[in-house]
């Protein structure tokens, strides 16, 4: 496997990659992520409102069992000839995403990189889980700012992060 990666970075090509910073009002939690941040319910049972702005606008209202914010995951596809690579769309944005809303007319957006997601928790305490633990929690009426880090992640990007390349392989294996 890491020879496979090695052997990469002489075909495959470096692309950024936005990773995510994470701040709560009120403390000095500072945290990063790769993938995403959920702000969830703190405890089972019970679903918890989290108010959503984009920079300073008011958004919408979730009553879920949370709100993930995530970053586009890089997306490369290849031809066999080096002169032929081709990209697929890889926008370098975030995506603000109710956890099992109330309402299934609660969507997912897109945001642009450069904007502010805050989420406000409104009636209840939360968690807050970065790319799989538990960074912190909040009270109500306090809220965790989601924003691009800084200093973006660097990644070999190979035919393998293709999801149809994946996809055929895993299932011609018997797995996905």
């Amino acid at each position: 496997m890491v020879a496979d990666a090695i052997k990469a970075l002489d075909g495959g090509d470096v692309v950024e990659r936005l990773a995510l910073r994470i701040s709560v009002t009120g403390t000095n939690v500072e945290e990063f992520a790769l993938n995403e941040v959920v702000v969830e319910r703190a405890s089972a049972g019970h679903m918890v409102r989290l108010r959503t702005y984009v920079n300073d606008d008011e958004y919408l209202t979730y009553s879920a069992d949370g709100v993930m914010v995530a970053t586009r995951p890089a997306v490369l596809g290849t031809t066999s000839r080096p002169a032929d690579r081709w990209w697929k769309a890889t926008l370098p944005v975030m995506i603000l995403t109710p956890v099992a809303p109330h309402f299934t007319i609660d969507r997912s957006i897109v945001v642009a990189r450069d904007k502010v997601i805050r989420l406000v928790a409104d009636n209840k305490p939360a968690i807050i889980v970065a790319d799989g633990r538990m960074i912190g929690s909040l009270e109500p009426g306090q809220s965790v700012e989601v924003r691009q880090s800084p200093m973006p992640v660097l990644v070999v990007a190979t035919r393998s992060f293709d999801l149809a390349f994946r996809l055929h392989e895993g299932l011609r294996e018997g797995h996905a």
